[in-house]
């Protein structure tokens, strides 16, 4: 048995920055589908120890499908996309990464509000012109 064969299977479903996939790909075997949806998801799913997804449906079928399935983290905070009542009920968690997007969340409604004079946004001065 070689090295990778012993490692994780992480399905990531949609493109996340080259550093977090290289630190994962350091203790893990990634695979990725060729499309985001369902039938393309469910064909590389099997093996999955965990998904990392972003928008992609992660449906009671695919959640299935992934025998070894221990994890299914979302890359945002919105689990709209994902059966989490399926999951829960074969004891798979879902996360999020909450806060991951508070900055950019942020500067849309502060920008998009019409707000006016100096604003403080992670340490950021946005001053309206």
């Amino acid at each position: 048995m070689n090295h990778s064969t012993r490692l994780p299977v992480t399905l990531v479903t949609e493109t996340i920055d080259p550093t977090g996939l290289a630190a994962l790909e350091s203790f893990s075997r990634v695979a990725h589908p060729t499309q985001t949806d369902e039938i393309s998801i469910l064909q590389e799913v099997e093996s999955a120890n965990a998904i990392i997804v972003r928008v992609a449906p992660i449906t009671a079928n695919v959640i299935s499908a992934a025998s070894n399935l221990q994890i299914i983290q979302k890359h945002g905070v919105g689990v709209d996309s994902i059966d989490v009542e399926h999951a829960t009920s074969l004891g798979i968690p879902v996360c999020i990464t909450a806060e991951a997007n508070a900055a950019s969340v942020s500067e849309y409604k502060v920008f998009n509000r019409g707000r006016f004079g100096a604003i403080h946004v992670l340490g950021a001065v946005l001053v309206e012109r």
